[in-house]
């Protein structure tokens, strides 16, 4: 289930789907968490993995709401928002945060 929701975050880039994808990942780390303390050797670096996927997830979405909470402060007015450096930096951070995460998320669901 959780490679399904990196492959629909992957093909649309959208906030949305990224969160969907975090909340899975989100429930099989505290599944991993439970098998860490059975299997303890096994489950150390893949639970690593998992909390520095979610991490990252996280990240880039609270960057993104940040974003769009400013961008609705501005444009209570009715006028366009413009961009700012405030934009482009939480766009550029979101970029780097997805492509970390599409980059840890390939190496989990590889096996």
């Amino acid at each position: 289930m959780t490679a399904a929701k990196l492959a629909v975050a992957r093909k649309s880039d959208r906030a949305e789907d990224f969160h969907e994808w975090r909340k899975r990942v989100k429930d099989h780390y505290f599944h991993v968490r439970l098998l860490h303390r059975v299997w303890r050797d096994v489950m150390s670096g893949y639970e690593q993995s998992l909390k520095d996927l979610e991490d990252a997830l996280g990240e880039s979405i609270n960057l993104s709401l940040l974003e769009s909470g400013v961008q609705q402060l501005v444009s209570q007015d009715g006028l366009r928002p413009p961009r700012s450096s405030l934009h482009n930096a939480a766009g550029s951070a979101i970029r780097d945060l997805r492509k970390r995460a599409l980059k840890i998320g390939a190496k989990v669901y590889a096996e």
